[in-house]
């Protein structure tokens, strides 16, 4: 202890010395690492700096592109909004506008329509304001446009009858359009000829369409196939003895024998009634035992006559048959004679119960009609009929008196400026007339030159405009090549 003790402060100092060269020695690095360090975090500071600043636009950015999009949304809103009102708004512009021309042209047809009836009947003012109601009456009850209505009052009113007449004619003949699907000049003439044919009947129009109503109904024979075959067969049925009533049963015979539609068979029927009542014919029919007249030597009816024939005819040869067939129905018509004999002589006739249904006819076609009537299609057309006795009513009232002043005083200011001849002409009318030739003979001349160089310029100016825009258009296609293939080979590194 005593040696070692002088020796420790010694040893104590070397230490410390070596240790101070040591530190010494160490302060250089230290130094640098510490300006690294330094240095590091400067750069690290800053690449927050930077990174900042690079993340801010982009939160800006989506937050802007947020706002953006609402914006945009109230935007669309608003557009549709304002759409929809102007939408509105027009729709019900274009509404009123329509409703001022149905007005307008309700009051200008109807009164020209009742005009081209009232020229053949006469009516006065009240006398046809009460016309004009029945028809609109009509065109209701029936379901047909006011137009057609009129259509069919002038054909009736042609033939002379009253007015009271003209309209129940005119309701019964579009019921027949009704129910046959004629129109009304066809359903007129086949109502008339009717009623004209068959006057010994005392037949109206009313029951001649219930009796066709009801055939129609009872057997597979339309109400145009019977109007068909009465329009040609008629005068002729008449004349040989045969009834409205069996002229309905025979056709609906026939038809639903043959089915060779409405004019086949009226034609087939006027060429055998006509052939049976030749004394020739007779004479025949009588050598073979079928009764053809009566005790004073007349024809007895024809269907009477083709009922005794069709009793006999099964009984004869078919020699006597076929030369039997052709005299009554000649070569074209035998077919529809035999199946008529082929029917009368059967126990359960087509031909008597048609006769049996039309005779016991009352109001069918007034019926089916009223049945017509409950469709939704005919309610509308009803409506509308309304609609334009109203319109007519009004545009009368309200707007005939301003129309007839503006025609009116265009009509005389255009008659003024129309040349007369057989007046002397004034010092204005010869300035005004060499104005306008002098106007003309510009425009003949440079005025066509002028006209001719403007529309040369504007042409050349569209040429260029299109030729700059295909261009432009082109480039720009170019330019998106190019980028897309650019993107493309960024992507593909």
């Amino acid at each position: 202890e005593k040696l070692i003790q002088p020796i420790e402060p010694r040893i104590e100092a070397a230490a410390v010395a070596r240790v101070r060269r040591g530190l010494a020695t160490l302060q250089g690095p230290a130094s640098g690492v510490a300006g690294s360090l330094n240095q590091a975090g400067a750069a690290a500071s800053n690449l927050g700096k930077v990174g900042g600043r690079a993340m801010r636009p982009l939160g800006s950015g989506l937050s802007a592109a947020t706002a953006k999009a609402s914006e945009f949304s109230n935007a669309i809103e608003a557009s549709n909004a304002r759409v929809l009102a102007f939408a509105a708004s027009a729709g019900a512009m274009f509404q009123v506008v329509n409703a001022l021309k149905m007005i307008t042209r309700s009051a200008i047809d109807v009164e020209k329509q009742l005009m081209d009836v009232n020229v053949i009947l006469g009516e006065s003012s009240e006398g046809l304001e009460k016309f004009s109601q029945g028809l609109f009456k009509v065109s209701r009850n029936t379901a047909q446009a006011f137009t057609t209505v009129a259509e069919a009052a002038v054909e009736l009113a042609r033939q002379g009858l009253s007015a009271e007449e003209t309209l129940q004619r005119t309701n019964d003949a579009l019921i027949l359009t009704r129910l046959s699907g004629m129109d009304a000049v066809s359903a007129v003439s086949a109502l008339t000829a009717a009623i004209n044919t068959f006057n010994r009947e005392a037949l109206d129009s009313t029951t001649i369409i219930n009796k066709m109503a009801m055939v129609d109904a009872a057997f597979a024979v339309s109400t145009t196939d019977l109007a068909e075959s009465m329009r040609r067969v008629g005068s002729t049925a008449q004349d040989v003895g045969v009834s409205f009533d069996q002229l309905l049963a025979v056709t609906a015979a026939l038809q639903q024998k043959t089915a060779r539609g409405g004019p086949v068979i009226g034609n087939a029927l006027k060429s055998i009634f006509t052939r049976i009542q030749r004394s020739d014919t007779l004479d025949q029919l009588e050598a073979l035992g079928i009764k053809v007249r009566d005790l004073s030597g007349d024809m007895i009816p024809a269907m009477d006559a083709l009922q005794n024939m069709a009793n006999i005819f099964p009984r004869l040869s078919k020699a006597q048959q076929a030369h039997t067939a052709e005299i009554v129905g000649s070569v074209f018509q035998m077919n529809n004679l035999r199946a008529l004999l082929n029917d009368l002589g059967q126990e359960y006739s087509i031909y008597r119960d048609g006769l049996e249904k039309a005779t016991d006819a009352t109001n069918e076609a007034i019926i089916r009609n009223e049945m017509l009537n409950e469709t939704l299609s005919a309610k509308l057309t009803q409506t509308y009929t309304r609609l334009t006795s109203v319109a007519q009513k009004f545009g009368d009232v309200v707007f005939r008196p301003a129309i007839e002043n503006v025609v009116g005083m265009l009509d005389a200011t255009l008659g003024k400026m129309e040349p007369d001849a057989t007046k002397t002409k004034s010092l204005g009318d010869k300035i005004g007339k060499g104005m306008l030739a002098g106007i003309g003979d510009f425009l003949a001349g440079p005025g066509l030159v002028a006209i001719t160089f403007v529309l040369g310029k504007l042409a050349m100016s569209i040429g260029r405009f299109v030729q700059t825009a295909v261009a432009e258009f082109t480039g720009i296609q170019t330019k998106s090549l190019q980028i897309k293939q650019l993107t493309e080979t960024i992507n593909s590194l």
